[in-house]
């Protein structure tokens, strides 16, 4: 079983042998702890499982929005000690390369770009492989002026996904658009079956690039829908 809400949105699956068993997604800017815990139960049911019969837990670790990371976080491992059963981190980023790769399955660079709710982009590029996707470096946080540098420089031509679309003429090194704007649970579940295959489970550590916003949340967070790209 895996959970999603490190994002604008809320998404919870279940995921066997390759196949989604069940499904549901929401938007939920600031609502994640509300509604998390009945999407859980909505596709358990549906899928006709116990949670004694998961065998893991996955669960997006960021980047992302500082609250619904650790809604995510709390909820997977209160759902893994209840079941005596493992917890896997997935990030945002990759769950969103992982579902454009499946669209292709020819080798290409992909680069990843996620709204940090602020002035920057939360950016990653991978390299889509037949066994997934594979980071070319960490995540890091780039302001506009310097992720038009960044993708100007990748060394071949790539397809962007995520959900910020950046302004103007797009450098010769964007070969495309992929329709991928944010992470769902069918695509941390695949992440973290594949991972554990190979024996890469990744700890269900919170991933963050700052410290959280104790303002509280902006109104742009509030007013971009989930599924909406914002320029830069």
């Amino acid at each position: 079983m895996a959970l999603e809400s490190a994002t604008q949105g809320c998404s919870v699956a279940v995921w066997r042998d390759g196949t989604v068993l069940a499904h549901r997604e929401a938007i939920a800017t600031r609502a994640q702890a509300e509604i998390l815990m009945p999407m859980v139960q909505a596709v358990r049911v549906e899928a006709g499982i116990s949670f004694a019969e998961v065998e893991m837990f996955a669960v997006t670790v960021g980047p992302g929005s500082f609250t619904g990371v650790r809604v995510g976080l709390a909820t997977a491992r209160a759902l893994g000690l209840a079941a005596a059963r493992p917890v896997a981190g997935v990030t945002t980023s990759e769950a969103v390369a992982w579902a454009v790769g499946t669209k292709s399955r020819e080798e290409h660079l992909v680069v990843v770009l996620l709204d940090s709710f602020r002035s920057d982009v939360y950016v990653q590029p991978f390299r889509l492989t037949v066994q997934g996707p594979v980071p070319l470096g960490p995540v890091r946080a780039l302001v506009p002026s310097a992720l038009t540098d960044f993708l100007a420089d990748l060394p071949a031509p790539a397809v962007l996904a995520g959900n910020v679309r950046p302004v103007g003429v797009l450098p010769a090194t964007i070969a495309g658009i992929a329709e991928e704007t944010h992470p769902q649970a069918w695509a941390v579940a695949a992440v973290a079956a594949a991972r554990e295959e190979m024996g890469q489970r990744r700890t269900p550590e919170p991933l963050y690039l700052r410290p959280p916003d104790v303002t509280g949340p902006s109104s742009r967070s509030e007013g971009t829908p989930q599924g909406t790209p914002r320029c830069f």
